[in-house]
């Protein structure tokens, strides 16, 4: 008699589960670090021409949604980037959701070198920016940007990785940090 209880209790247990799993796995936002999301849209962006390079990566925020962490873990759900080719004097738009690319669009662009990314001086991801924006008292936004955000792009003084949110003033607020060394290089803030 134990035993068939057992057995039941069994599988009601696995049967919980399964459906618990179910629920995660397919209905819950996959979220990916800034690295993550580069290497899936890097990817594309080589199928589309073997010699591009990113030019910008910048998470989106999530409309609506309360089951994502807002950057709190360095993680988003939905990520914009832009590779850029040289040949074919073309940028490639992509955007990342869940974990797949939902929008692929090339336009006629003319941009700079100096504008592109290679993935050797991609050496900072969005945990380690998260961490040190905490550490620095710099807040999650809570209208715009909603959460933390991060970014990185280039321009003739170098690469730039930056964490968005609010400081204690609530005024937008962004930290860039040295993409070699990780060290706060500078702040800045709207009026």
């Amino acid at each position: 008699m134990k035993r068939r209880y057992l057995f039941a209790i069994v599988v009601f247990l696995v049967l919980l589960c399964g459906g618990a799993g179910y629920h995660f796995f397919f209905t819950h936002d996959k979220e990916l670090t800034l690295l993550e999301a580069y290497k899936l849209g890097n990817e594309e962006a080589l199928a589309w021409d073997k010699n591009a390079k990113l030019m910008l990566i910048t998470s989106v925020d999530e409309l609506d949604k309360k089951t994502t962490t807002l950057g709190s873990n360095g993680k988003r759900s939905i990520w914009n980037m832009m590779f850029g080719s040289k040949e074919k004097k073309s940028v490639l738009i992509l955007n990342i959701k869940n974990g797949k690319i939902v929008i692929n669009k090339t336009v006629l662009e003319n941009f700079k070198d100096s504008e592109l990314i290679s993935p050797g001086e991609l050496l900072l991801d969005s945990p380690y920016m998260v961490d040190q924006a905490k550490k620095n008292n710099l807040k999650p936004g809570e209208t715009w940007p909603k959460g933390y955000h991060f970014t990185v792009k280039k321009d003739e003084q170098g690469v730039h990785f930056a964490v968005v949110g609010q400081d204690e003033n609530h005024k937008l607020t962004k930290l860039y940090f040295d993409p070699k060394t990780g060290e706060l290089v500078g702040t800045e803030r709207t009026q």
